[in-house]
């Protein structure tokens, strides 16, 4: 049973959290009797394979870099049964190989030149399991790892990534049929993280239409962050993504038909709460610098202020005060005379009457 395997690899790394906190010597102590327990499974019966490497990957996370896999011999015993299981027809046991590869690729990171695997060729494995839809949110996991612990040397099957990403979320996004791979919309970003400026390329020149289709996936919190972090190592996709990011709001705030121009006369949006909450959200809480102060001053009165003045849930008219103060009125800027001061002065006012006349203390 997976979950039953997954579930106690789990404790055991939280019990070896716990040594580590303790004495060098017992971590290094229990870890070699898990090591040595492990190797005698599964030169016992061949079964307990995806048993023995999630208890592996949780040693190899414990003893960064430690001295239990420093010799050839010992390496050996944790890479022989990783290509075993990669190679693998069971899918069991080929997902339990994959979950070791960030591990491995942090000893590679160690120096440990006994490590023999070519991760490059090992990823185009997870990279074809991803076509399995119930396969691909923990593949896309094990290869956000292997970006973060191996940085640039994942640049020759990053862009591959992307591509699968997203052909992924086209299928799975509210546009598309089934729930949303969010470990994709995450592996976007964290490949960004890794990768820092070196990802423009991937996502300009490349052909994957990724960032389209993380957009599609509406504007929940872990989209709009991972969009941050690709704006983070790409400054020149910052005012795209911003621009796309503000047209979405205008629409989940006020219909599909609305643009940054239109105004939100009834103060009443329809539509989906929870959706018009996570747009305030991320208008509140996403980068705009950038972005013309009298634009945001304006998009603020013709579609924020309106959802403050309505009888809508106290939920969302928060998130919509949030959303002035926060977004609009970052700490410290210098406002001199002029439409943008004009602009903010009524915001305060018509905020200031909400204020006074709602009978909610926290508005």
């Amino acid at each position: 049973n997976w979950d039953a395997r997954a579930a106690a690899a789990k404790a055991l790394g939280a019990c070896l959290e716990l040594l580590a906190q303790r004495t060098d010597e017992q971590l290094r102590r229990r870890c070699e009797e898990v090591f040595v327990e492990a190797d005698r499974v599964l030169q016992s019966d061949a079964k307990f394979l995806p048993g023995v490497l999630l208890a592996l990957k949780e040693l190899l996370h414990s003893n960064p870099p430690g001295d239990l896999f420093t010799s050839a011999r010992r390496m050996d015993k944790v890479v022989g049964p990783v290509r075993t299981a990669i190679a693998s027809k069971n899918r069991t046991v080929r997902l339990s190989g994959f979950l070791l590869l960030p591990g491995l690729a942090r000893a590679q990171t160690w120096g440990h030149r006994v490590i023999k695997m070519d991760m490059s060729a090992v990823v185009l494995g997870v990279l074809k399991a991803i076509d399995d839809q119930q396969d691909a949110g923990l593949c896309f996991r094990v290869l956000a790892d292997l970006v973060s612990e191996q940085k640039l040397l994942a640049l020759p099957w990053a862009g591959s990534g992307l591509t699968k990403a997203a052909d992924v979320l086209r299928r799975t996004s509210r546009k598309g049929k089934g729930p949303v791979c969010w470990e994709a919309v995450e592996f976007v970003g964290d490949v960004a993280a890794g990768l820092g400026r070196e990802v423009h390329g991937l996502l300009v020149e490349g052909e994957s239409g990724v960032l389209e289709a993380m957009l599609d996936t509406g504007l929940t919190e872990r989209t709009w962050r991972a969009l941050q972090k690709v704006v983070l190592a790409s400054p020149g996709l910052k005012v795209a993504i911003q621009e796309a990011l503000l047209n979405q709001i205008a629409a989940t705030l006020l219909g599909p038909e609305a643009d940054n121009d239109s105004l939100c006369v009834a103060g009443q949006p329809t539509g989906d709460l929870e959706q018009q909450t996570q747009a305030l959200v991320c208008l509140a809480d996403f980068d705009w610098d950038g972005q013309p102060r009298e634009q945001m001053t304006q998009f603020a009165i013709n579609h924020v202020l309106g959802v403050i003045e309505s009888d809508l849930k106290l939920g969302i008219r928060k998130a919509a005060i949030s959303a002035c103060c926060q977004a609009l009125l970052p700490p410290g800027l210098a406002l001199r005379r002029g439409k943008v001061a004009d602009l903010l002065s009524g915001i305060l006012g018509r905020l200031i009457a909400v204020g006074g006349a709602d009978g909610d203390q926290q508005l």
